[in-house]
């Protein structure tokens, strides 16, 4: 028989861009955050959708995000919406 992973989520910090607010979720299996290596983050928008589904962002790699890597690889469309930077529009803000 197959063990399931049962995720746990935490709201770590929330942040407004441009007027929405992105809510980041600590992500972690087990007993306590600390005792998971891969326990990672996810964005939601404020109407609870994942902004970074399938593309978890690591703990490792930092910690909690801050805004001002969110904004790092997202941009606000017009309609409010959210959409990753392609790796020449990144390149292009340094």
């Amino acid at each position: 028989m197959r063990k399931l992973k049962i995720w746990r989520m935490r709201l770590e910090t929330w942040f407004d861009v441009e007027g929405h607010r992105i809510d980041v979720m600590l992500c972690w299996t087990g007993k306590d955050p600390e005792s998971d290596p891969e326990r990672f983050y996810d964005f939601y928008d404020c109407h609870g959708n994942c902004l970074n589904e399938d593309s978890p962002w690591y703990h490792q790699h930092g910690g909690i995000p801050t805004v001002y890597q969110f904004l790092d690889v997202w941009k606000v469309n017009k309609n409010g919406s959210f959409e990753l930077l392609t790796c020449e529009e990144q390149s292009a803000r340094y």
